[in-house]
C-alpha cells in the first residue's frame, strides 16, 4: 500500500513553484519539509544498502520487518523492523516503455542469525541525506510469512504499479 508519504512527493510535483512544502512524515513521526524535485533524486539514487532507515544517504531501499498489522495509507513506518541479515544485492528496474509498472526493487537476502528469522512486513523507504533525520516510509505490505533457516537466502520484490 502506497503511502501517505507517496501521495505528498507526487503531490509535490503538480506545484509552479519549487518551495519547500510540508507534505511528509519520517520514521520519527517528525515533518520532512520536501520540494518537488525530491520524487526524481530518491528515485534516482542509487540503492541504499540499508537494514534499517537512515537518513545517510539520498535513495530508495526496501526494509524488512516482522510485524503483522495491516497497512495503511497513514503508516509512517515498519511495526517492527528486523536487522538479522545480510543483504546479498539489490536491483531496481523502471520502465522505460508505457506500463503499470512504476518502479520494481527486489532485495535478495541472506539470513546471518543462528535461529530461523521470520519476514511479513515490507516497506519502501526513501532517506534525503542531510535534509531530515530518519527516513521516510513510502509503501507498506505486510506478507504471507515468510521463514528463512540460518544460511538461507530468498528474495522480497516490491513492484509499485498502478492497478
Amino acid at each position: 500500500m502506497l503511502t501517505n508519504n507517496f501521495a505528498g512527493l507526487v503531490s509535490l510535483n503538480c506545484q509552479i513553484s519549487s518551495g519547500n512544502y510540508v507534505v511528509c512524515k519520517t520514521t520519527e513521526n517528525k515533518t520532512a519539509s520536501a520540494s518537488y524535485s525530491w520524487f526524481r533524486q530518491l528515485f534516482s539514487a542509487s540503492l541504499s544498502l540499508k537494514n534499517v532507515p537512515s537518513s545517510a544517504t539520498t535513495g530508495v531501499y526496501i526494509v524488512l520487518g516482522t510485524g503483522t498489522t495491516p497497512a495503511t495509507a497513514a503508516d509512517i513506518k515498519l511495526e517492527n523492523v528486523t536487522e538479522d541479515y545480510e543483504i546479498v544485492t539489490q536491483t531496481k528496474d523502471i520502465p522505460q516503455t508505457f506500463s503499470s509498472s512504476i518502479i520494481t526493487i527486489t532485495r535478495v537476502i541472506r539470513n546471518t542469525g543462528n535461529a530461523p528469522l521470520t519476514i511479513s512486513e515490507v516497506g519502501l523507504y526513501a532517506s534525503y541525506a542531510s535534509a531530515f533525520t530518519g527516513a521516510m516510509m513510502l509503501a507498506r505490505e505486510v506478507i504471507e510469512p515468510v521463514t528463512l533457516q540460518p544460511g538461507e537466502k530468498h528474495s522480497f520484490t516490491m513492484d509499485l504499479c498502478v492497478e
